[in-house]
């Protein structure tokens, strides 16, 4: 069963194939229904955390600038001695095997992208730790450096970031823009400790193609993940699976399954469907504070959406 939304939204996102590199996700051509903004109140409105100075409170032994010395000297020691490093917005330890105006492009880019992502009440709270961003200029060296030294698999050929080691690495060969993905996954998690990998990845990947409309601003456009959604809807086996509320209650091993391809997709395309209709940041704290109020054996929790589907493709939304 699919919703008449997201087969709107899919609409929406092949009228952009002529230009998905540039194109934006237009909310008017998207099929309207009741307001999502209303549909978020009602399916995760819930009272803030009783305690909210608890959660957000940061490690008092923990020395962040000695940290940033250390992963410096460890990039260094790693990648090369002719290694270059470079500290943004004083949690991101950027590395690079060779000075390149590849890795000084990355750099311009991660100090924009924090500025706006740290900005506009998006997180109430930004990392307190410091993590490695090592950034390679070819395919070889950053599949030999991930599996090795990274401690983590890259589950792109594009970059990776392994939460054990707050240590990123991307290949910036096709573009620096996966850099913003990745540095998302660090400041998601610290501002909502065990978010499910569906809304983690559905942001992060949502700025894996940032535009910067004006100073302090960021959003995703149309990208490469639109032809998995085309094959989907093209295929009996995978149009059974476009649904979003099964993301909700979805594992992060189920998200992270056979799968996992679709599932980024089906993400980061409803993320960019909620930017469009600038709901993305109350749906995103909406569910981040409702999520802390839960009782452990209840998440996570069956949002009553289905009361917003029908069961006809061709009427019906969820907002």
């Amino acid at each position: 069963m699919i919703s008449a939304t997201w087969l709107g939204v899919t609409a929406a996102c092949i009228a952009c194939r002529a230009r998905p590199e540039t194109s934006g996700f237009d909310a008017a051509e998207v099929e309207a229904g009741p307001s999502l903004a209303a549909l978020a109140d009602h399916v995760l409105a819930a009272p803030s955390p009783s305690d909210p100075a608890a959660r957000l409170a940061p490690d008092l032994a923990y020395d962040r600038q000695a940290d940033l010395r250390a992963r410096a000297d460890e990039a260094r020691r790693q990648v090369g001695p002719q290694t270059v490093t470079r500290v943004e917005g004083d949690v991101f330890v950027l590395a690079a095997p060779r000075a390149s105006p590849k890795f000084d492009q990355a750099a311009a880019l991660a100090r924009q992208a924090l500025e706006a992502l740290c900005q506009g009440g998006r997180f109430a709270k930004r990392p307190d730790r410091a993590v490695t961003a090592i950034i390679f200029d070819a395919q070889d060296p950053f599949d030999a450096h991930c599996g090795s030294r990274a401690g983590a698999e890259p589950e792109s050929l594009f970059g990776m970031y392994a939460l054990k080691t707050r240590t990123i690495c991307i290949n910036a060969a096709p573009g620096a823009s996966t850099l913003v993905h990745e540095m998302a996954d660090p400041i998601i998690q610290a501002d909502f400790p065990g978010a499910p990998a569906w809304i983690d990845e559905a942001i992060a990947s949502l700025y894996e193609s940032p535009i910067f409309p004006k100073p302090g601003d960021i959003q995703g456009v149309t990208n490469w993940r639109l032809a998995r959604l085309l094959r989907a809807l093209d295929s009996v086996t995978d149009k059974g699976k476009l649904r979003v509320d099964a993301l909700f209650a979805m594992s992060d091993a189920d998200f992270r399954g056979p799968d996992i391809d679709l599932h980024y997709a089906i993400a980061r395309f409803f993320a960019q469907w909620l930017d469009a209709r600038r709901a993305l940041w109350p749906f995103y704290r909406r569910w981040r504070d409702g999520y802390w109020t839960m009782e452990p054996a209840k998440r996570p929790f069956d949002p009553p959406w289905a009361r917003y589907q029908r069961t006809s493709t061709t009427s019906g939304s969820l907002g």
